[in-house]
């Protein structure tokens, strides 16, 4: 393009290519349903929280997942269940700090999802 004299000048170019477009994939997905009992004899009701994870990547298991889950504020887990996930199938570590519950999975695979359960 050449252009010569004295005027304004608008020029658009537009260059496509035939890519398809990237579908969504989800590589690691975590779904937590919360169940809370207010029929339990103590002062504040009992919340349950049950997480789920699935991993869908690529590869044959997962190198090291954290679940970092903080509690609600008043809120903290019952020491029994957190001794229940300590002793889960592929939880590496469990901690509590500053109201979050770090939970540490490690060689999760595709199937079958991870289930945990934790207590307030």
């Amino acid at each position: 393009m050449e252009v010569k004299g004295s005027a304004c000048a608008s020029v658009h170019v537009a260059l496509h290519y035939n890519i398809p477009t990237p579908t969504d994939s989800t590589t690691l997905s975590i779904q937590v349903k919360t169940e809370v009992d207010c029929n339990s004899n103590s002062l504040r009701p009992r919340v349950t929280l049950k997480l789920q994870s699935q991993y869908n990547g690529k590869e044959l298991t997962t190198n090291m997942i954290i679940v970092d889950l903080k509690m609600l504020s008043g809120f903290a887990p019952d020491p029994d269940s957190l001794g229940r996930v300590r002793s889960s199938l592929l939880v590496d570590c469990v901690g509590t700090k500053d109201g979050h519950v770090l939970t540490y999975l490690t060689g999760v695979r595709p199937k079958p999802p991870v289930s945990l359960k934790l207590c307030t």
